[in-house]
């Protein structure tokens, strides 16, 4: 029997789920975000009845009020088990997340305390309720034998089908997702790519900066083209004795005679944006393009190498050198200034940056951006907030590491967007443009229709 849907299934009585824990890392607001959607997807393709706890991100903390996305659900988890009364409250945080189901028996001490102690909370607390625990990781996959997501679905059916027969209360699953995640994302996005009950997080950012308003950093009626240049916590220092230094990695704070022998990810530098960008515009009449460059910039790069300065052996003269090479670094964007009007820059780690880095990614007609070794957080922020009806160019550049594929992990099939991923030092520009030009041509039309 397949399972895998699109839409909402029919259930006998009402199975709610939830998301546990999502946010509880120290990552960043799309990575919080992938986390939450795949378990959603899997929820809702279960037919099952979202109850959402709100969701917080550490590194900065009202990004989801400004998305609009905690105001997005009506049910949630604070009045679906009461916990606005105080001793539920205490109660529910102090019930372990139970992980019997990846345990091999015999169940240890603490696995069997933990279930008495929970079998105890929801009897005094959550009676009504059976709170049923599911995390997902590989042991998981291994111990049940879940290859794909078919196999992931039947596994909570029969969970569910158990608990309808044994109990009379309203079923509460409560998943959590655990150590590598790209199997976990690739198993759920390349099956389901939208979600299945046609949530529209868009639209709520939409109606959310209706009461809140963003100034666009985008002249109108020009060809909006984003800039994205990831630096900061990611980047690397050449030195001025021709040595390489990554901030991040596995590789952080050592010397290295090139970038490619093991930073955390291959050096795209400014230089190299900004002539790709040049060659990119020659194709278009420079006044009818509108550009935003965004960057978070070097000060947290090299405020990171000052704090493990300790671990190089750098006489004075050289941590001198290193200073002045700071103010320089601080210059590298004035090459994009000092040759493109019509431009807007959104340079260094600030709330407001981010917002409006945000903003412009959602307005955008074409993004460049360099892979990073990541999933790439505006890829993440299209996934979500994505505009079938005018569907973004994405341009991901990149010299050695090729890509991740985006369509799989992300569900980010060409409906939403269309990705172009392009070797620098082996572009075909005729073929890029011709495919940069079929997605606008769709969005001048789309537009058209519905003006």
């Amino acid at each position: 029997m397949k399972l895998i849907s699109t839409g909402r299934a029919r259930t006998k009585s009402p199975i709610y789920f939830t998301l546990y824990n999502v946010d509880q890392k120290r990552v960043g607001f799309t990575d919080i975000l992938m986390r939450w959607s795949t378990l959603y997807k899997l929820g809702a393709s279960l037919g099952y009845t979202y109850v959402h706890q709100p969701i917080r991100c550490q590194n900065t903390t009202d990004i989801y009020n400004f998305l609009g996305f905690n105001d997005s659900f009506k049910l949630k988890l604070g009045d679906f088990l009461n916990l606005n009364q105080v001793t539920n409250k205490k109660a529910y945080s102090f019930r372990e997340f139970d992980y019997s189901s990846i345990v091999n028996s015999p169940y240890s001490p603490r696995t069997l305390i933990n279930k008495c102690k929970n079998l105890i909370i929801d009897k005094f607390f959550f009676s009504h309720y059976q709170l049923v625990d599911i995390v997902i990781n590989e042991a998981l996959f291994q111990k049940y034998n879940i290859f794909d997501l078919n196999d992931l679905q039947k596994y909570i059916k029969n969970i569910a089908d158990r608990q309808i027969n044994s109990h009379k209360r309203t079923i509460l699953f409560r998943f959590q997702l655990s150590g590598a995640r790209k199997k976990f994302y690739h198993l759920i996005n390349s099956q389901i790519a939208d979600f299945p009950d046609q949530l529209n997080l868009r639209y709520r950012y939409f109606q959310a900066k209706d009461k809140q308003p963003i100034e666009s950093h985008f002249l109108p009626n020009k060809l909006k083209l984003l800039v994205h240049i990831r630096q900061g916590d990611t980047a690397f220092i050449e030195t001025p004795w021709k040595t390489f230094i990554p901030v991040y990695g596995k590789n952080s704070f050592t010397e290295l005679n090139h970038p490619s022998e093991g930073g955390y990810a291959d050096l795209i530098d400014v230089d190299d944006y900004y002539h790709f960008v040049k060659k990119f515009t020659e194709y278009w009449d420079k006044e009818n393009i509108s550009m935003v460059v965004s960057s978070d910039g070097y000060s947290k790069a090299f405020s990171l190498l000052n704090e493990n300065l300790s671990k190089f052996n750098f006489d004075d003269k050289k941590i001198n050198q290193l200073r002045k090479v700071e103010k320089l670094y601080q210059k590298k964007f004035d090459i994009f200034v000092d040759n493109f009007s019509n431009s807007s820059y959104l340079i260094g780690e600030t709330n407001e940056n981010l917002y409006s880095l945000i903003h412009s990614t959602l307005e955008a007609d074409v993004i460049i951006m360099g892979f990073r070794n990541t999933l790439g957080m505006l890829l993440k922020i299209i996934a979500h907030y994505y505009d079938i009806d005018n569907p973004p160019v994405i341009i991901e550049l990149y010299k050695k590491r090729k890509p991740f594929d985006s369509k799989s992990l992300l569900g980010l099939d060409s409906r939403k967007a269309e990705i172009i991923q392009v070797k620098l030092d082996d572009c075909n520009w005729e073929d890029l443009m011709l495919r940069v030009n079929k997605v606008l041509k769709f969005r001048a039309s789309d537009q058209k229709i519905n003006s």
